[in-house]
């Protein structure tokens, strides 16, 4: 086996993990904030993990750039109708687009946001 592809599998690898990363993570939020609610919080993970792990998958099928290109595209497509199908996680200037109604629910607050009776 030659370099190039113990390199190719190694990013395919890493991009497995990065999706695996983002979609569970976005379900199950790590960590909490007083100023982002939990379903942004969720959003950016999703998104995050999910684009790390297309280009990866993107990279990986260099030097056949059309391949490459292939994988970019139809990835970045299946990844925005998961998330228009499935979730919430499309917010374009405050409006969410999802499918069901369901989803199109305004976000929860903050985890950590204090309440205006602590302030007294």
């Amino acid at each position: 086996m030659d370099t190039s592809n113990k390199l190719s599998y190694l990013l395919s690898g890493l991009g497995l993990v990065a999706l695996a990363a983002g979609v569970i993570l976005s379900m199950f939020p790590l960590w909490k904030s007083a100023t982002l609610s939990p379903d942004s919080i969720e959003r950016r993970v999703y998104w995050s993990g999910t684009t790390i792990a297309v280009l990866l998958f993107a990279v990986s099928a260099l030097p056949n750039w059309r391949t490459g290109l292939f994988v970019l595209v139809s990835g970045g497509m299946v990844i925005v109708a998961i998330a228009f199908r499935a979730t919430n996680h499309i917010k374009i200037n405050g409006r969410i687009y999802a499918m069901s109604a369901a989803f199109r629910t305004p976000d929860r607050p903050p985890a950590l946001s204090r309440d205006s009776d602590d302030s007294l």
